[in-house]
């Protein structure tokens, strides 16, 4: 357009006018505007090139921050759906012993089996359940229990306590899970806290163990 000319026609005409000035200038006066203007062109152009390196950075950081936002959300949203399925497996177990008088170690055998935690909820070693008895409930609780395909069951550790919770079931039955049979939950300190915390609440609590 015709401001656009204007400013054009008058950059040139100063342009020019300057080459002039500087045509007519004595040589040596000549010779330090040239050196001066070259300095300053460097200094521009570097200071360009820092600002130019300094945006590439910065995106490419913003870039890696939202990748890694991104990740951190994506594993929250992961640990959160694999507590989601552990807590509905932990409410079936219960649904199971609110169905029945009694629940027989073949029933929670079959139970287990069915849910094929292996396939379906990866990272659980397996589902139990941890009967709690009183000092005095110890003995009859121990013949039942020995008494249902388990003849060798003993409490671990041995010794008189307040109380008891003791791993009854637990399933699949493989050797590492074996060796938890028996196990007073309730004579370790951590594991104690989460089931009181679970008792109390009624809601899935995590020992950290």
């Amino acid at each position: 357009n015709e401001t656009d000319s204007l400013y054009q026609e008058s950059l040139l005409f100063w342009c020019l006018s300057f080459m002039n000035i500087l045509v007519d200038l004595p040589g040596g006066i000549k010779e330090f505007i040239v050196k001066y203007l070259a300095g300053v062109c460097a200094i521009g152009v570097s200071i360009i090139t820092i600002l130019l390196a300094g945006n590439l950075y910065w995106d490419h950081r913003n870039n890696e921050i939202v990748k890694f936002n991104n990740r951190v959300d994506d594993v929250h949203q992961f640990i959160h759906n694999r507590f989601i399925r552990i807590d509905l497996v932990l409410h079936s177990g219960a649904g199971l012993f609110a169905a029945s008088k009694s629940v027989e170690r073949h029933e929670w055998r079959d139970f287990v089996d069915t849910l094929d935690i292996r396939e379906h909820t990866l990272g659980i070693q397996g589902i139990g359940f941890a009967r709690h008895f009183s000092p005095d409930e110890r003995e009859t609780v121990l013949q039942s229990i020995r008494s249902d395909e388990y003849p060798d069951f003993n409490l671990k550790p041995a010794g008189n306590r307040a109380n008891y919770v003791a791993v009854t079931f637990l399933e699949p039955m493989d050797k590492r899970n074996q060796s938890a049979i028996g196990q007073d939950e309730y004579f370790e300190p951590v594991r104690k806290n989460a089931f009181d915390r679970a008792l109390i609440s009624g809601k899935l609590a995590v020992s950290g163990i």
